[in-house]
């Protein structure tokens, strides 16, 4: 799976394969490479700042529509 997110600065892609699970980590990571907050990430993705949260503690996984 392709993620792609684009904010005004431009885009980042990261790649996934089909079935790969999308962990806490790997949102954190992307999120903290683009310098945001969770407040600021969750606005991007049209998401609370809890369900940020929530996915990089672990306990939620990401939908592909969230990503």
């Amino acid at each position: 799976m392709r993620v792609r997110l684009c904010l005004r600065f431009g885009c980042l892609d990261s790649q996934f394969r089909d079935g790969d699970v999308v962990t806490g980590p790997a949102i954190r990571s992307l999120r903290e490479s683009l310098s945001l907050s969770q407040v600021g990430f969750a606005a991007h993705l049209g998401v609370s700042s809890n369900t940020v949260a929530r996915w990089e503690r672990g306990e939620i996984i990401p939908g592909r529509d969230s990503l």
